[in-house]
């Protein structure tokens, strides 16, 4: 390009695309052992600041008999969340219905029931080795060395960056070492968050993030991560994560 001469947008694109394929191809090391610990220390310091304003048994982390995920607690110091959505309502099964909800049932997720999108430009990538499934809107492959050590917890799975009006949704099932009967303490509803690193790296501009808990206490994370949506897209995404139920 000359001097003086005005980047075009097909440059722009091109540009940041290939500076989000240089930054998704350093090794993701695992979080390390201070990170963690802060982790922790950011699940006590929350537990003590809870007020009666807390609807549920929802919290933003879960607790030490779950295995730690970077990506479900700011570590101390990390950029404040945006305020919570609370999705739209959501026919959920009762406690007396026997006839097993209708939808897609991704292999390896405890018996979740998503509803997919009506839009065929959505598509689905699985990773067995981390127990992921992922929805987006672009084509996807695994990055180099896998989703094992993500950045943030949250794997990007994209051949490019994503583009305007893009999503990309990963729902992971978390081991628990936590009894039955406290797991389900744990259920965090929609919430639309800062988004995570992983999730700029690849222009992203938006995140919303859900934790669900099954009756037999299996926890899946769930994240979404939105560049410049549109309201449309910001719909289907709300309602993939919090239309998913057990059954």
């Amino acid at each position: 390009m000359s001097e003086g001469t005005e980047p075009t947008p097909e440059l722009e694109r091109a540009e940041r695309e290939l500076r989000a394929l240089l930054e998704r191809a350093v090794p993701q090391l695992p979080a390390p052992a201070q990170r963690l610990e802060r982790v922790r220390e950011g699940i006590r310091r929350r537990r003590r600041r809870r007020t009666a304003a807390v609807t549920g048994g929802a919290v933003l982390a879960l607790a030490a008999g779950l295995v730690a995920v970077p990506g479900l607690v700011r570590p101390h110091g990390g950029g404040r969340a945006a305020p919570a959505v609370v999705g739209s309502a959501t026919p959920r099964p009762s406690a007396s219905q026997t006839t097993p909800p209708s939808g897609y049932r991704p292999a390896g997720m405890g018996g979740l029931v998503l509803q997919l999108p009506a839009d065929k430009s959505w598509q689905t990538f699985a990773d067995p080795k981390t127990a992921s499934l992922f929805l987006g809107t672009q084509r996807m492959v695994l990055p180099e060395g896998g989703c094992a050590h993500a950045l943030d917890g949250f794997c990007t799975p994209l051949a490019l960056a994503l583009k305007k009006d893009g999503a990309l949704v990963m729902f992971r099932r978390q081991p628990s070492k936590m009894p039955l009967g406290k797991a389900h303490d744990y259920e965090v509803p929609l919430t639309e968050d800062t988004p995570y690193q992983a999730c700029r790296t690849v222009g992203g501009t938006r995140q919303l993030t859900r934790t669900a808990v099954g009756p037999d206490g299996t926890i899946v994370w769930a994240v979404a991560c939105l560049a410049d949506p549109s309201q449309t897209r910001v719909q289907e995404a709300r309602y993939l994560l919090d239309s998913a139920v057990f059954g």
